[in-house]
């Protein structure tokens, strides 16, 4: 927009990996074209980022980490490894060496209800329980409502880094979901986010 040389821009700055591409953007052929060749990856956002639509990898990206997520993810003891080095920054005071999936995402079920409850009492908000229907938002009460949004938000910039490190986020270690490794990333770091 407004006279931006979408072209001169990357070829100034030729070492840009990640092109984010907001609502209202245009882009030529020629662009994409020395974007790929400058193996940049372009994604495509929702204002300020914080919707992830789509992106677009050079035929020659590196895949290196994706091939390294795929064999762990498919070998059920790595998985699980990955799983509890996840779970161990969330809980670095804990051995989980003997724990099973079902018992550390019970932990982290456990540590998550607490810290809404925590918030709401510090805040004197009126808390019954995380409360969320897909396709029925309004439903919601609003600090549910709330949450609902941000976690959207969050999880669109979570997709964005996921796939700008070079992984797939559909590809997970502890949940199975659509995005599943942009949520579990989102509960690891949640507790940076709310402490």
């Amino acid at each position: 927009r407004g006279g931006f040389n979408l072209c001169r821009f990357v070829a100034s700055y030729y070492r840009a990996q990640h092109l984010l591409l907001g609502p209202g953007t245009s882009v030529t052929h020629e662009a994409v074209k020395v974007l790929a060749a400058a193996k940049c990856t372009v994604m495509w956002v929702g204002e300020d980022s914080l919707l992830y639509y789509a992106n677009g990898i050079s035929p020659t990206a590196d895949t290196r980490n994706m091939l390294r997520q795929l064999k762990a993810a498919a070998d059920p003891v790595l998985s699980l490894n990955v799983a509890r080095r996840m779970f161990a920054r969330r809980f670095p005071s804990v051995d989980l060496g003997s724990r099973s999936l079902p018992e550390m995402m019970g932990m982290e079920g456990v540590r998550v209800r607490n810290l809404y409850r925590q918030k709401a009492d510090q805040y004197g908000l009126r808390w019954e329980g995380r409360r969320f229907v897909p396709g029925q938002f309004s439903s919601s009460d609003t600090v549910n409502r709330i949450l609902t949004a941000c976690n959207a938000a969050l999880y669109g910039i979570l997709n964005s880094v996921v796939h700008s490190a070079g992984f797939s986020p559909y590809i997970g270690f502890i949940h199975s979901a659509v995005q599943c490794l942009s949520f579990t990333t989102w509960l690891i770091y949640t507790k940076l986010i709310y402490a």
